[in-house]
């Protein structure tokens, strides 16, 4: 007893491998939404130009908090960083001296969400 047949393992198999292909679908469809139909991009170089206020940009504590992201899938992630940097590089302030890094990840990956 406790034991599983092979074919009860390939279908707890195939239920995993089409619940990860679901999420990674829907990943998929947040990061068109926020890249391409949300028009996430006038709205994050108005941060970064210091004409939107955005509670997660702080330059008086650049290091703030970590914001975890809902975002499993690394190629995703990469997909998002990707497009934020680009944003960040269009942008005009004061962020030639501050860790790209960190306003990527602690400023506009939240922002964007």
């Amino acid at each position: 007893m406790g034991r599983l047949t092979e074919e009860q393992v390939a279908q707890v198999f195939a239920a995993a491998e089409i619940s990860r292909a679901y999420r990674r679908t829907q990943h998929e469809k947040l990061l068109e939404f926020i890249i391409k139909d949300h028009g996430a991009d006038d709205h994050l170089l108005a941060v970064v130009s210091r004409k939107v206020l955005s509670k997660w940009l702080n330059y008086e504590n650049p290091k703030g908090h970590r914001v975890m992201t809902s975002i499993e899938d690394e190629e995703l992630i990469d997909g998002l960083y990707n497009f934020l940097d680009e944003v960040l590089s269009r942008a005009v302030g004061p962020f030639e001296r501050i860790d790209r890094v960190h306003i990527i990840l602690d400023v506009l990956m939240p922002e964007v969400n």
